[in-house]
């Protein structure tokens, strides 16, 4: 099985593997030029995470994808434009479809689904820790403008450069990795113990 998680950032793309066990696989980084606005950004965007994709390419094991979708309280929680949360919203929409061709199944999930209300950088701290991987703390003075990056993280990258700051949102790519990690294990238990007649539950303890 194979596990991805897309952050679709306006300029910065990142896309994350884990495998079923949770372990960190790879990320993929590429970049929308910041002179870059509006449509023009969303098309280059398109044809980058297409490009991101394709890289992964398709081994043959099931593949699934959570890809974040903001919801309409950003704009109140943040005080970002809402023509700016359109555009995150299109690209969400760019990044399923691009998915499409590479995994078995994509969702689109807000951020509160996946992360509830905890702030940003305890999270990812908790999101690394889940993920086995050492990391240092790095940013600012104050916890919230603080976050983790992995102890060597170029272990991880697989393409493109990644910056240090960069990981305040690859870090997200990989905690929506391991959501969607965590959606298909939920699936398995549903499964395992659905409605069953005695000797079949027998063969299920045993096994």
């Amino acid at each position: 099985m194979r596990f991805f998680g897309a952050d679709p950032d306006l300029h910065v793309l990142s896309l994350a593997e884990v495998d079923e066990h949770g372990i960190v696989r790879g990320v993929y980084v590429d970049r929308v030029p910041k002179a870059l606005k509006g449509l023009e950004a969303l098309e280059a965007a398109s044809r980058a995470w297409s490009r991101l994709f394709s890289l992964v390419g398709y081994s043959g094991d099931e593949a699934r994808c959570a890809v974040e979708m903001p919801d309409c309280s950003y704009t109140h929680r943040t005080g970002a434009r809402v023509s700016d949360v359109g555009n995150l919203s299109a690209m969400s929409g760019i990044v399923l479809q691009a998915s499409r061709a590479w995994v078995d199944d994509a969702v689109l999930v807000h951020p509160a689904k996946w992360k509830g209300q905890v702030p940003k950088h305890i999270h990812q701290v908790r999101t690394l820790t889940k993920a086995g991987v050492a990391y240092q703390m790095r940013g600012g003075a104050s916890p919230e403008s603080q976050y983790p990056v992995p102890t060597g993280y170029g272990q991880f990258v697989k393409t493109g450069k990644v910056n240090e700051g960069d990981w305040k949102d690859i870090n997200d790519s990989i905690g929506l990795a391991i959501y969607a990690r965590d959606l298909w294990l939920t699936e398995q238990r549903r499964k395992k113990w659905a409605p069953c007649n005695l000797s079949e539950l027998a063969d299920r303890l045993e096994a």
